[in-house]
C-alpha cells in the first residue's frame, strides 16, 4: 500500500531514463523527509527547559552524562556548555578508548553547528589540529586521515592570528620550527609573538602568561645563539630557591583539554625533553652560543624524536646541553632496543651514528670535567655513570669493543677523581651501595650478572655483593630472637630488578635459607593479607628457581589455610586462585594429572566469573589497575580454563585430519610440560626424505587448523611435497629470564629449539625428513621462535618468512646462545610488516609495541651485517593484511624451492 502522504499524487517520468532517479527521489521526498512538507518546525525550547537540561548535564556521570549531553545538543547545539563535555565510555570498554572516538566526532559536529564568529568554534578547531601532533597523533588514529600538522597550523593562523586560539597556534608553529628557522627570522618572529601575547587579554584563559614565558625563552635563546652573549639567562634551575629574576621555564609543546563546565579550554604543556643544566652564568661566550643553538635544535625537533642527530653533534662540539641530550639519546636507544631509527635501511650509517653519539658524550664529559671547579661536578659525573651504564646494554655491546670500553672507563674514572678533588668534594663512587658505580662497571661483572637475561631493560646494574651481604644480614635478623620477623628480609627480596641481578636459582637459594620458618608461619593459620602475598611470592620464586619440592610444600600449605577476618576478601581469593593455578602446573608436569585437574576446577570455582589476574612475581592491592608494569597480568580464569582444555587433548585418541599426526616431547618448561608438534605428510609414499616447512604462528594459537585439508598452507605443502610441521607453543606466563622454568618459547636457544629438534626426530621415525634446509614461516609472536632458532642453528635453516613480527620477536642484538647476525648470511629472509600496527600501539589500544618500526630496524641491522633480505611494507591499510602477508610468505618460500635447489639446502 502506498504511504498516505503520496495519495492524490501522480508520478510522471520523462522519456530520458537518466532523469528518472531525480524524479523518483522528488516524488518520494515526503516519505524520506515528511516534516519538511507536512509538519511545521517545532517551537524553540524554553529557557527553563534548557536550564533544566544544563543542570542535569552538570550533575550526571558515566553513560547518564552522555544522554544528558546529547539531549542538550539536540535542542540547543550552540550551547556554550557542550564544548567542555566529553562522551564517556563504559567501564567494560576501558581499553578500547571508545570515549575519545565519540568525542572526536561530537566536536566535529559542534564545529559545523556553531556560527563562524563563535569563539568556542575556534577553540574546537585548534584542539582538532593538536590531535595531529606528530608525537601523539590521536586524530590520525581516530579518523584514519593523514594530516600535515604544520600546514594545519598555518591555515588556522591565516584565518586569524590575533585571537587567543590564533596566538596559541602561532606559538605552536614557532615551537616546532625554532630549530630550522634562520636566527634573524626567529628573533623577529618570536619578538612579535611575545609582544602580542603580553598585550593580549587572556580573559578566562589564564595560562596565556605561561605561553608568553615559553616564547620569551625561545627569544632569549635565539638572541644568545646569534651572538648576544651578554644576556644572562637561567632556564629551569633545579632548586626553586636559586631562581633569579631572569629565570624562565624551558619551552614546551602545548595542547588543550576542556574541563567540564568551563568556558575555555585549559593548557596542557608537555616537555619532551628537559635539562636543568642551561645556566649561562658560568659559560664562556663561545659555550653560551653553542648551548643556545643546541637548545633551539633540541626543543624544535619535530615529532620529538629523542635521538641526537649526526649534524647536531658536528655543529655543536663540547656543548653541555647537547652532551646531556646525547646521553638521553643513548639511553633511549638501549631502553627501546634501537628505536627510533635515524638511518632507515642504512645499517652501517645507523651503527656509525650510535658510535658518534658515544664519542660525543665521552668527549663532552671529558671537556667539562677538566674545567669544573664547582658543585656541577656531581652533574657531570652522573653522565659518566649513565654513559658507562648504557655501554653495557645489548644494543651497544657490539658497537664499542671491550678494549675501548676499559680504556674509556679508566680515563673517565681518573678525570672524575681529579674533578672532585678540585671541587673539594668527596667522591660518592667510593661509597659502597646498592648500585654499581662507574669505576666498578666492568663488562665482565655486568655481563656476569645479566648474561642469563634475554630481555634486560635495566638502567643501573645492582651490586651483587652488596645485596648478598644485606640479604644474609636480613635473614639472620629475621630469626634473631627465635621469633620469625621476615618483613625486612621480604622487602629486600622485592627490590626492583633483583631478578635481573641474580638468577632465579640464586634467588630461590636465598629464600631456602628461611624456608623452614616460612613454612611454619604458613601453617600458623591466622595470616594477614600481606603475609599471605609475601609467602606466595616466596613459593613462586622457589618454583621459578627449580626448587620444586619446597615450592609445592609452601603452596599446598597456603592452599589449605582457613579464611579469617585478617585475610578475608579479594586479596585472599586472588592468592588462593593463583596458588591453585601454580599447583596444577606442577602436578601436570609431574604426571599427577587427576590432582592437576582438581586444582584447576578449584581455581575456577573460586574465581566464579570474577576478574582475577595471574601473579607473575609480586603483588600489592594498589597495583590492581597497573597490570602492565607491576607483576600481575592476564585473565586468570582464562588461564585456568586454557590449561584444563589443553589437558583434555589425548594424542592417541585424537581425531586428526587425513595425513596429519602429532608427536609430544617432554620439556623443562612448565607452560609446555609436553610440547605437542603436529605434522602433515605428503601424499607421495616413495620413501624419499622430504623437506620440512614449519609454521610458528604465535602464543596459544590452535595450530591444527593450519594443517586442515584444503587450507592454503596444506595446499602449498602438497604442491612441493613438503612435510608441514606446526609446534603447539603455550605461553601462560610471559617470562624471558632463561633461568626460569617458564622461560618464553621464543628463546629457542634455551629449551624450545631442542624440543623442536627432538620432535623432528620422532616425526622422522614415521616419515623420512631432510633435517637441514629447514623452511620457516613465523607470524606475530611466532617470529620470536623462528628468528632465534635461525640465529641458534643457522646451519639447519634455508629460509625464513617473518610476518608482522612483534617487538620481542626479532633477535636483533647480542643474546647468550645466539650467533652473530652475520651468521644468517646463507639464510634467505623475508620480512613483511604493516604500518597500521604502530598507529594502533600509539593509542595504547593494543600491545603491539612498535611492530613496524622494529621490523624496519631489523632489516637495517641485517644490512649492516651484510645479510640480504626481502622487505615489504604494507602501507596505507586500515587493518593488518593477514591474508596478503601469508600469500607473500608462500610466494617467497616457493622461490626457495625452484628446480635448481629443490630438495637441497
Amino acid at each position: 500500500m502506498l504511504d498516505n502522504r503520496l495519495e492524490e499524487k501522480e508520478l510522471t517520468l520523462t522519456a530520458n531514463p537518466q532523469d528518472w532517479s531525480a524524479q523518483i527521489k522528488d516524488f518520494l521526498r515526503p516519505v524520506f523527509n515528511p516534516f519538511s512538507v507536512y509538519v511545521e518546525e517545532p517551537p524553540p525550547p524554553s529557557r527553563t527547559f534548557i536550564e533544566e537540561l544544563e543542570q542535569k548535564l552538570r550533575g550526571a556521570r558515566g553513560l547518564d552524562a552522555n544522554v544528558a549531553l546529547l539531549n542538550l545538543a539536540a535542542v540547543d547545539p550552540t550551547n556554550p556548555l557542550l564544548a567542555s563535555f566529553s562522551l564517556e565510555k563504559a567501564d567494560d570498554l576501558q581499553r578500547l578508548n571508545v570515549g575519545e572516538f565519540l568525542t572526536f566526532a561530537f566536536r566535529d559536529w559542534l564545529v559545523e553547528k556553531l556560527p563562524v564568529d563563535n569563539p568556542q568554534r575556534r577553540w574546537l578547531q585548534l584542539m582538532r589540529i593538536y590531535s595531529y601532533l606528530p608525537h601523539d597523533p590521536r586524530g590520525k588514529i581516530i579518523s584514519g586521515k593523514q594530516e600535515d600538522y604544520l600546514k594545519l597550523l598555518l591555515n588556522f593562523i591565516t584565518v586569524s592570528g590575533a585571537d587567543l586560539p590564533g596566538l596559541l597556534a602561532r606559538y605552536s608553529l614557532l615551537y616546532d620550527t625554532q630549530g630550522q628557522m634562520p636566527l634573524p627570522e626567529l628573533i623577529a618572529t618570536s619578538g612579535k609573538l611575545l609582544a602580542d601575547l603580553r598585550a593580549a587579554d587572556g580573559g578566562e584563559f589564564r595560562e596565556l602568561g605561561r605561553v608568553a614565558d615559553y616564547t620569551e625563552a625561545i627569544l632569549r635563546l635565539a638572541r644568545i645563539a646569534s651572538g648576544e652573549t651578554g644576556i644572562e639567562f637561567d632556564m629551569e634551575p633545579m632548586n626553586k630557591d636559586e631562581r633569579r629574576s631572569n629565570s624562565l621555564p624551558c619551552p614546551r609543546s602545548i595542547r588543550l583539554s576542556w574541563q567540564r563546565g568551563k568556558p575555555t579550554p585549559t593548557l596542557e604543556p608537555y616537555v619532551p625533553w628537559r635539562t636543568n643544566i642551561v645556566s649561562f652564568f658560568k659559560m664562556t661566550p663561545v659555550e653560551k652560543i653553542t648551548a643556545a643553538r643546541s637548545c633551539l635544535l633540541i626543543y624544535g625537533r619535530g615529532g620529538f624524536t629523542e635521538i641526537a642527530r649526526d649534524e647536531w653533534l658536528a655543529q655543536n662540539p663540547n656543548s653541555l646541553t647537547m652532551t646531556a641530550f646525547a646521553v638521553s639519546s643513548l639511553d633511549k636507544i638501549c631502553r627501546d632496543l634501537g628505536l627510533p631509527i635515524q638511518h632507515r635501511f642504512d645499517g652501517k650509517a645507523e651503527l656509525a651514528s650510535y658510535r658518534r653519539q658515544i664519542e660525543y658524550v665521552a668527549n663532552g664529559v671529558e671537556y667539562w670535567l677538566a674545567r669544573t671547579r664547582h658543585e656541577d661536578v656531581l652533574r657531570y659525573t652522573d653522565y659518566v655513570n649513565r654513559l658507562l651504564g648504557v655501554l653495557n646494554e645489548r644494543p651497544l655491546l657490539e658497537i664499542f669493543t671491550d678494549e675501548e670500553y676499559v680504556t674509556l672507563r679508566q680515563k673517565l674514572t681518573a678525570l672524575t677523581a681529579q674533578a672532585f678533588q678540585r671541587a673539594g668534594r668527596d667522591d660518592p663512587s667510593k661509597q659502597p651501595g646498592r648500585h654499581l658505580s662507574w669505576p666498578e662497571l666492568t663488562r665482565e661483572k655486568v655481563g656476569g650478572q645479566t648474561a642469563h637475561i634475554l630481555y634486560n631493560f635495566d638502567e643501573e646494574p645492582l651490586n651483587r655483593d652488596w645485596f648478598t651481604n644485606k640479604l644474609s644480614d636480613a635473614a639472620q635478623a629475621a630469626t634473631a630472637d627465635g621469633d620469625f620477623k621476615p618483613a625486612a628480609w621480604w622487602n629486600l627480596l622485592r627490590t626492583k630488578k633483583l631478578d635481573e641481578t641474580f638468577t632465579y636459582p640464586e634467588l630461590a637459594r636465598f629464600y631456602l635459607k628461611l624456608h623452614t620458618a616460612s613454612f611454619k608461619l604458613a601453617g600458623s593459620g591466622d595470616l594477614t593479607g600481606k603475609e599471605l602475598s609475601r609467602l606466595f611470592e616466596q613459593a613462586l620464586t622457589l618454583l621459578y628457581g627449580g626448587e620444586r619440592t619446597a615450592a609445592v610444600e609452601l603452596l599446598e600449605k597456603l592452599q589449605a589455610l582457613p579464611v579469617t577476618d585478617l585475610n578475608r576478601g579479594y586479596n585472599n581469593d586472588l592468592i588462593r586462585i593463583n596458588t591453585a593455578y601454580r599447583l596444577a602446573q606442577i602436578y601436570r608436569a609431574d604426571g599427577r594429572v587427576p590432582e592437576a585437574v582438581q586444582k584447576l576446577r578449584e581455581g575456577l570455582q573460586l574465581a566464579d566469573g570474577g576478574t582475577f589476574k595471574g601473579i607473575i612475581r609480586r603483588y600489592e592491592e594498589k597495583w590492581e589497575n597497573e597490570v602492565t608494569e607491576r607483576g600481575i597480568s592476564g585473565d586468570l580464569s582464562r588461564k585456568l580454563a586454557g590449561v584444563l582444555s589443553d589437558m583434555r587433548f589425548q594424542p592417541e585418541r585424537a581425531e586428526l585430519p587425513d595425513r596429519v599426526g602429532v608427536v609430544t616431547v617432554p620439556t623443562p618448561n612448565l607452560d609446555n610440560p609436553e610440547l605437542r608438534i603436529f605434522y602433515r605428510v605428503p601424499a607421495a609414499t616413495d620413501g624419499k626424505s622430504r623437506r620440512v616447512l614449519t609454521l610458528a604462528v604465535g602464543s596459544n594459537a590452535e595450530v591444527l587448523s593450519y594443517l586442515q585439508p584444503g587450507g592454503a598452507w596444506a595446499r602449498f605443502a602438497d604442491a612441493y611435497n613438503l612435510v608441514l610441521v606446526a609446534p603447539q607453543f603455550r605461553a601462560q606466563t610471559y617470562h624471558w629470564n632463561s633461568s626460569s622454568v617458564f622461560c618464553h618459547y621464543a628463546s629457542a636457544q634455551v629449551w624450545s629449539g631442542a624440543a623442536f629438534l627432538a620432535g623432528l626426530d620422532k616425526i622422522n621415525e614415521r616419515c623420512p625428513l631432510q633435517k637441514d634446509g629447514l623452511l620457516f614461516h613465523g607470524y606475530a609472536p611466532g617470529t620470536g621462535f623462528v628468528c632465534r632458532f635461525a640465529r641458534w642453528r643457522p646451519d639447519l635453516v634455508a629460509a625464513v618468512a617473518l610476518c608482522r613480527p612483534s617487538q620481542g620477536g626479532l633477535a636483533r642484538f647480542v643474546e647468550p646462545g645466539l650467533q652473530p647476525l652475520k651468521s644468517l648470511s646463507a639464510v634467505k629472509i623475508f620480512i613483511g610488516a604493516a604500518e597500521i600496527d604502530d598507529d594502533q600501539c600509539r593509542d595504547k589500544t593494543t600491545v603491539l609495541y612498535n611492530r613496524y618500526e622494529t621490523a624496519v630496524h631489523f632489516v637495517t641491522l641485517l644490512q649492516a651485517a651484510d645479510v640480504a633480505s626481502e622487505w615489504k611494507n604494507y602501507a596505507g591499510l586500515q587493518s593488518p593484511p593477514v591474508t596478503e602477508l601469508e600469500n607473500d610468505a608462500r610466494t617467497f618460500l616457493a622461490s626457495q624451492l625452484t628446480e635448481n635447489n629443490y630438495g637441497k639446502k
